[in-house]
């Protein structure tokens, strides 16, 4: 649910509904949505996910990072598909709107719309990303890793 909050002192009436996930949109340190979040919290909403957008110009990204023992290439077979929507659902939230359902595994498979991070030696699952694109741009839609690979840079060897 996107939409606007203008007045600080309403309440709104939830009652009929049953969740509710409010993502408020912002652009840059400056334009924190405070007033916002405190009129949120104030008729009862929590802290969901925290997460930000970004967006680069390809001709402008440096060239990815390699880290030893960590190889990363395209979802190959619908097992892996199907792992990986399985750690990005395990770490986000199906009221945010990021939630893979299964019938979309084939459609990712066909699009090359996951990559994998495996570790070289003993081609360990350790974390994926899910990319989407709209016209010519690409969006990172998930990002996720895998616990015993976190603090090994698998995160940003996939981005």
């Amino acid at each position: 649910m996107y939409y606007y909050i203008n007045d600080f002192n309403a309440k709104p009436d939830f009652n009929e509904l049953k969740d509710v996930v409010v993502e408020i949109l912002y652009r840059g340190k400056s334009y924190f949505p405070q007033k916002e979040i405190e009129f949120l919290e104030k008729v009862g909403f929590r802290v969901n996910l925290i997460r930000d957008q970004y967006l680069g110009v390809y001709k402008d990204l440096e060239r990815p990072i390699k880290i030893e023992g960590v190889k990363v290439e395209f979802a190959k077979n619908l097992w892996e598909i199907e792992k990986a929507c399985k750690l990005f659902n395990d770490s986000f939230d199906i009221l945010s709107g990021d939630y893979i359902t299964s019938d979309m595994y084939e459609k990712l498979l066909i699009n090359n719309a996951i990559w994998i991070a495996h570790g070289i030696d003993n081609d360990e699952f350790l974390g994926a990303l899910h990319q989407t694109f709209t016209g010519k741009t690409a969006c990172i839609s998930h990002v996720a890793v895998i616990p015993e690979g976190r603090g090994r840079h698998v995160g940003q060897v996939l981005l």
